[in-house]
């Protein structure tokens, strides 16, 4: 998951995005985008309604599966370690989001396990109980740039680094690298699998790393859990988050806007729907889909019924 510019992607190249280290001077002020949609062909049977936030650079969302609670990580103004970003709330049912934990450095990526949310910052793995926010956390020295995160049966916790085509794997609080390759191709959005596998969404082969421009778009990329590489798909799209569904696992492309489902049985990749340029993040609450987009500033809700 990453960051996207008030200035429109037509006056850009397709395949590229404004570095995190020259955002705080080239980027403009962002809110946040939350759609919610089922995954269903019966649009006629969806509620909407839209929320206006004045949020600076929302990153993620994740759906508490026992509250319906959705969490929304807001980095704020890029400046590394500033404080200045949080964790914000939507209770079911809430005419808007209110915040829920603040001083947070740079959050990204984030999952909810038994009560806790899991949470990428610029330097470390924050572990947030939801109901006391007592906060444990986890270093990452050797990160460059930690974006997503995925946790496993086991309890290991596995984190994505773009720049350096690294997979981080947490262990009891131990870390070490599960893989370094740059067949990975920035890899992004993450998630674990039943038999203990990961599947991973890329963002491409990047060109340069000040605007993350590609020669080529990201995969969905099969590592296995020993950190090899089992199979790639072909080059599909800029690929930002990733989520498991009831049918497979979906991503997001962020520069088309394109929903995709991934069948993890015969590795097939189709399209699901088409949003606006901007698709970052994607959660599942009970019978709704929520889906973040950058270049807007509001929240939208729609609820099948």
């Amino acid at each position: 998951m990453i960051f996207s510019s008030l200035i429109s992607l037509t006056d850009q190249t397709l395949n590229s995005r404004e570095s995190p280290k020259m955002k705080l001077f080239t980027y403009a002020f962002i809110g946040l985008s939350l759609t919610t949609l089922p995954l269903t062909s019966h649009a006629d049977a969806a509620k909407q309604r839209t929320i206006n936030t004045g949020y600076t650079n929302a990153e993620a969302v994740s759906v508490d599966p026992k509250t319906e609670i959705t969490y929304i990580s807001v980095v704020g103004q890029m400046n590394g370690v500033d404080g200045d970003g949080f964790i914000a709330k939507l209770e079911p049912g809430a005419s808007e989001p209110t915040k829920f934990l603040s001083g947070l450095n740079g959050p990204k990526g984030s999952q909810i396990k038994d009560g806790k949310l899991y949470l990428v910052e610029v330097d470390k793995i924050l572990i947030i109980d939801l109901k006391t926010k007592e906060t444990k956390s986890v270093n990452l020295p050797q990160a460059a740039f930690p974006l997503d995160l995925a946790l496993d049966s086991k309890g290991n916790i596995f984190v994505t680094d773009p720049p350096k085509n690294s997979i981080y794997k947490i262990t009891n609080g131990t870390v070490s690298t599960l893989i370094e390759n740059k067949k990975l191709s920035y890899p992004n959005g993450i998630e674990a699998m039943p038999n203990g596998d990961l599947l991973v969404a890329s963002w491409g082969e990047v060109t340069n790393e000040n605007t993350w421009e590609t020669s080529e778009p990201g995969r969905i990329i099969h590592v296995n859990a020993t950190g090899h590489i089992i199979d790639r798909t072909e080059p599909l799209a800029n690929f930002d988050g990733l989520e498991t569904a009831a049918d497979g696992y979906v991503a997001t492309g962020f520069n088309d806007g394109k929903l995709y489902h991934y069948n993890a049985d015969n590795r097939k990749v189709s399209t699901i729907k088409k949003y606006q340029e901007g698709l970052a993040d994607i959660a599942f609450g009970k019978g709704v889909t929520y889906t973040v987009n950058f270049n807007n500033s509001e929240v939208g809700i729609e609820v099948s019924k």
